[in-house]
């Protein structure tokens, strides 16, 4: 009877060590997972800056691109529809900045904020900067009718693009809007390119005498590639 109850006591012994470990080991287990969180919470803190930084450029270019709009509308329609070079002294310098402002889109691609290549944004943004400052601006061509075609088809393409990326972000659906992004193209896209490729021809006849300008802009138009603006 006595080594019965040794024998039991030992036991008793082992499983209160039993419950001793199996006590640590689960105050030990909240600690872990504590310290393991952390990094997620940071990498979602991290990605709601950047949702938040992408909202609020995407407004912002909504409110800018559509305020150009309205401009083009009031110059031609109300202050004088026939006199393009005043359509082109009110917004020209205007649209060059709101459109060099859009550099930003090559660094969203490269730091992977948006889902866009980089290759192709440096190619859009690259055309369309070349097209207002070399060839609408410094060669003077702004002043043609072909401006007008341009601008239009610019600005109207971005602000339903830019409003688009805004109800995505902000998860609201507009159907209207989405439909407005994935067919105005179909109109948009001919119209601005011809107005680009007509800026590029007017810079090149005045640049004509100077033999490297000349075959620049040439080789240009010759490689200019359809669908570059939108």
């Amino acid at each position: 009877m006595k080594k019965s109850k040794k024998v039991e006591s030992e036991e008793e012994s082992k499983e209160e060590l039993e419950e001793e470990k199996t006590t640590v080991v689960a105050k030990k287990v909240p600690l872990v997972s504590k310290s393991a969180s952390k990094p997620a919470s940071k990498n979602s803190c991290a990605k709601n800056m950047i949702t938040a930084y992408l909202i609020i450029y995407n407004t912002l270019s909504a409110l800018a691109w559509g305020f150009l709009l309205f401009n083009l509308a009031k110059s031609y329609f109300i202050d004088d529809a026939e006199d393009y070079e005043i359509l082109f002294s009110k917004t020209g310098r205007y649209l060059a900045y709101l459109q060099s402002v859009a550099l930003l889109e090559v660094l969203h691609s490269a730091l992977g904020w948006v889902r866009s290549g980089v290759i192709s944004n440096v190619i859009q943004i690259a055309s369309r900067l070349f097209v207002i400052w070399v060839a609408g601006i410094f060669a003077g061509s702004g002043k043609h009718w072909a401006y007008g075609m341009m601008s239009v088809a610019w600005s109207l393409s971005d602000f339903t693009r830019y409003a688009y990326y805004l109800t995505q972000l902000t998860q609201i659906s507009i159907p209207v809007l989405k439909w407005a992004r994935y067919n105005f193209f179909l109109v948009l896209y001919p119209v601005g390119t011809l107005g680009e490729a007509i800026l590029i021809f007017l810079a090149r006849l005045k640049w004509s005498k100077d033999l490297i300008l000349s075959h620049a802009l040439l080789t240009v138009l010759a490689i200019y590639t359809p669908g570059t603006s939108f």
